[in-house]
C-alpha cells in the first residue's frame, strides 16, 4: 500500500524542470539557437542595436554580466556587443539545420523551372509534400554532390526538391578593375575594334573586356588600339567627391546612365565595375547615402506584380530603406538595368566591396549596423554620366551634419529582407 501511494504521489507531482545547460567560464565559443537574435550595444532592453545573429552563427563569449535588475544574464561577445545568454549554446558542434544557415554556410543556387514545384519532407518520390514553390523563385540549397547526383537537392530552409524541377545557377565570374585608370570602358557585348589603319581588318573585343578611354567622337570611343562603337560599351568616369563627404572617407559612385560603380578612397579611385541597378517602375533612388547595415547573406522577397523570392543573397550592403548593394547569382548581364531597386553586383565584386568598407563584420556575426562613431562609407547614386549632378537634397550630407541611423528601419530590414 505504501509503495502504491508513493507511486501515485510521484505520478501526480509536477514534472521536474529540465536541467540547466552548464555554462563554462568565459571566454568560450558558442552558437546561436534562435532564428534571429539582436546584438545590442548595452546588456539591456531597450538598448541601441549593434547588429544581428542568426541561428547557427558562431561567436566568442568574452564575459557574462547581468542587467540592472540582476535577473537576466547577458553574454558580451566578440565585436563589442551583448546578447541574452539564453540565446547561445556553448561549443562549436551545431545541429545540422543550424550549421547550414550560419554566417559561415555556403550554398548552391537554383531557379524553380516547374510551376508549383513540390518540396518533399524526404528525398523520396513518394514522400509527403511539405509545400510548393512558384516558378522562377530563386532558392538556396545545401551543397551535397552525392545527393544531387541522385536527383535531389536539400533546401537550406528545410525539405528536398528534385533537380529536374530546377535550373541550376552558376554565379557570374565577372570581376571589376582594381586601381583603374579613368575613364575606363567596359565592353557590353562582342564588337569590332577598328585600328588606325582603315585598310586592316578590325579586331574583336569581347563582353567585359576593358579599355582605357582616350576620348569620344562621333559615336565612337577612342582607345589606344583604335576605336569602338559607343553603343557597345559602358564607361566608368571619374567624379568629384560630393560636398559633405569627408576628404579621406571611403565612398562609391553609382552612375545610373552608364550602369557603373567607382569606389574611392578620398579622391583616389580604387575600384571600378559594372552594376545592374533598378528598372522602371522601381528605379534605384538617387542621392548621397551612408551604408547603414552589412549582412553576410539574407533572403529577399517582393509582393504584388513583383512577386519574387531570392534566398540567401550574399554580401548585402544596405543604403536606403529596402534598397541595397549585393552579390547577384541569378544573372550575368551587368551593365544594364535589371533589379527591383537594388544595385546588383557580381558575387566577387560584392565581396570585395563588403570587405573593403569599414567597419569589418565581427567573426560570426550575421549583420552589423555601423554606429555613429564608426567610420562612415558613403554611396552617391546619380544619373550624371561624366557630369556632376545636384544630389537629392533630403539625402545629402552637409558640413557639420550629424548622421543618425534609423535602427527601427534597420530592424525592419533585418526582419523582412530587402528588394533585389
Amino acid at each position: 500500500m505504501t509503495s502504491l501511494l508513493s507511486l501515485l504521489l510521484l505520478l501526480a507531482a509536477p514534472p521536474a524542470a529540465p536541467a540547466a545547460i552548464p555554462t563554462p567560464e568565459p571566454p568560450f565559443a558558442a552558437w546561436v539557437l534562435p532564428g534571429l537574435v539582436y546584438v545590442r550595444h548595452q546588456p539591456k532592453v531597450p538598448s541601441e542595436l549593434a547588429g544581428a545573429l542568426r541561428r547557427g552563427d558562431l561567436v566568442q563569449v568574452e564575459k557574462i554580466v547581468r542587467d540592472a535588475d540582476g535577473k537576466h544574464p547577458w553574454a558580451l561577445i566578440n565585436g563589442g556587443g551583448a546578447v541574452p545568454l539564453g540565446a547561445l549554446r556553448p561549443g562549436t558542434e551545431r545541429p545540422e539545420d543550424a550549421r547550414v544557415n550560419g554566417s559561415d554556410a555556403t550554398f548552391v543556387y537554383a531557379r524553380v523551372s516547374r510551376p508549383k514545384a513540390p518540396v518533399f519532407v524526404a528525398p523520396e518520390d513518394h514522400a509527403a509534400i511539405k509545400k510548393r514553390e512558384k516558378v522562377r523563385y530563386l532558392l538556396a540549397f545545401v551543397p551535397d554532390p552525392e545527393l544531387q547526383a541522385k536527383g535531389w537537392l536539400r533546401r537550406s530552409s528545410g525539405g528536398y526538391m528534385q533537380v529536374r524541377d530546377l535550373e541550376m545557377l552558376t554565379p557570374s565570374p565577372f570581376t571589376g578593375e582594381l586601381k583603374p585608370t579613368l575613364p575606363l570602358a567596359f565592353v557590353r557585348r562582342t564588337t569590332r575594334l577598328w585600328g588606325p589603319d582603315k585598310s586592316a581588318p578590325p579586331q574583336s573585343v569581347h563582353r567585359y573586356d576593358r579599355l582605357p578611354v582616350l576620348g569620344e567622337s562621333a559615336g565612337r570611343v577612342l582607345v589606344k588600339a583604335g576605336a569602338v562603337s559607343r553603343q557597345f560599351v559602358r564607361i566608368a568616369y571619374g567624379h568629384k567627391r560630393p560636398a559633405g563627404i569627408p576628404r579621406n572617407a571611403k565612398w562609391m559612385r553609382v552612375d545610373l546612365a552608364e550602369q557603373t560603380l567607382v569606389a574611392y578612397e578620398g579622391d583616389t579611385p580604387v575600384f571600378a565595375t559594372l552594376v545592374s541597378a533598378g528598372r522602371d517602375p522601381h528605379p534605384t533612388t538617387q542621392g548621397v547615402f551612408r551604408i547603414f547595415a552589412k549582412t553576410v547573406h539574407s533572403t529577399m522577397r517582393g509582393t504584388g506584380w513583383a512577386d519574387y523570392v531570392a534566398e540567401e543573397v550574399p554580401w548585402v550592403m544596405h543604403f536606403y530603406q529596402g534598397q541595397a548593394m549585393h552579390g547577384t547569382f541569378w544573372h550575368d548581364q551587368f551593365g544594364i538595368v535589371k533589379s527591383h531597386g537594388c544595385v546588383n553586383l557580381s558575387v566577387a565584386d560584392a565581396k570585395w566591396l563588403f570587405d573593403w568598407m569599414p567597419p569589418p563584420l565581427p567573426a560570426g556575426w550575421h549583420t552589423l549596423l555601423p554606429g555613429i562613431t564608426d567610420p562612415a562609407v558613403y554611396l552617391d547614386v546619380d544619373r550624371g554620366g561624366d557630369q556632376p549632378h545636384p544630389p537629392t537634397q533630403s539625402n545629402t550630407p552637409k558640413a557639420g551634419y550629424q548622421w543618425t541611423i534609423d535602427h527601427k528601419g534597420a530592424k525592419k530590414v533585418l526582419l523582412k529582407g530587402v528588394g533585389e
